[in-house]
């Protein structure tokens, strides 16, 4: 069997296109703080392993600081000044 070549396809916001967290609004460079069952429902350890995922998936640096149930996190860009 063979895929078939089709013109058009409406897709539905499921799956990996349509991210839980907001990470267009994440990554613009303001510091944020996010906290555990009400912006994230995974540990923080896990949190912060998705936020440096994201960060290399599109090209840029996050910090993080975890206090507790808290996270603090800022995505930015190197910057070559030299």
């Amino acid at each position: 069997m063979c895929a078939v070549r089709v013109k058009h396809h409406e897709f539905t916001k499921r799956g990996r296109g349509n991210s839980k967290y907001p990470w267009d609004q994440w990554s613009d460079g303001a510091i944020w703080l996010a906290q555990q069952e009400k912006d994230f429902s995974v540990s923080p350890k896990s949190f912060e392993a998705r936020l440096r995922a994201k960060a290399t998936s599109i090209d840029m640096n996050v910090r993080v600081n975890k206090r507790g149930v808290a996270v603090f996190f800022q995505f930015y860009k190197e910057r070559c000044d030299g």
